[in-house]
C-alpha cells in the first residue's frame, strides 16, 4: 500500500505478486491492477481487473470495473491503431524518400539532349571557355599528361556528337 501511494508502482506490483501466490484474493487483482495502471501497463491492468471479476463475480464495484474493462480495450484499440497508422506513415514516407532518390538517380545519369537537326551545338563554345592551355592538355598522350576529371566528361559529350 505505501509503495503505491508513494507511486513506486513496480515495487508495489512485486509485492502484490508474492502476496497473490500466498493468498489467491480478488481484493489483491484489484489492487494488482490499480497499480499496473500506474505504471502505465494497461495491458497487465486490463488481465488482472479480469481477473478480478472471474475471482469475484458478485463484486459489489462489478459495474464500475467493467466499465473500466471497457474503456482500457477501447484505449489499447486506439493505441493499436494509431501504431498501425504511424507505421504506415513510417513506411509510406521511407517509400517516398526511395522513389525521390531513385528520380534523383535517374534525372543525374540521364545523358544531355542531343541538339536538334541544323541546332548549332554546344561544344565549341565549352572548348573556347576552357582556352587553348586545356585543349592542348586534353590531346597530349595520357602517359605525359593526366587530364582534369572535368575534361573527361566533355571529351566523352564531343564524341557522341
Amino acid at each position: 500500500s505505501e509503495h503505491y501511494e508513494a507511486g513506486r508502482f513496480q515495487q508495489a506490483i512485486e509485492l502484490l505478486r508474492e502476496a497473490y501466490r500466498i493468498e489467491e484474493s480478488a481484493t489483491i487483482l484489484y489492487n494488482l491492477a490499480r497499480a499496473y495502471e500506474g505504471l502505465g501497463d494497461s495491458s497487465a491492468a486490463l488481465d488482472a481487473y479480469r481477473k478480478y471479476i472471474e475471482k469475484d463475480p458478485k463484486a459489489a464495484d462489478r459495474g464500475a470495473i467493467e466499465r473500466r474493462i471497457a474503456s482500457l480495450e477501447e484505449q489499447l484499440e486506439e493505441k493499436s491503431a494509431l501504431e498501425r497508422e504511424r507505421d504506415a506513415a513510417a513506411q509510406r514516407a521511407a517509400q517516398a524518400r526511395r522513389d525521390a532518390e531513385r528520380a534523383r538517380r535517374a534525372e543525374r545519369d540521364r545523358p544531355p539532349p542531343r541538339p536538334a537537326e541544323g541546332e548549332p551545338s554546344i561544344v565549341p563554345w565549352i572548348v573556347a571557355g576552357i582556352g587553348e592551355d586545356a585543349k592542348t592538355a586534353w590531346l597530349r598522350p595520357i602517359t605525359e599528361h593526366q587530364p582534369p576529371s572535368w575534361l573527361w566528361a566533355i571529351r566523352s559529350s564531343v564524341r557522341a556528337l
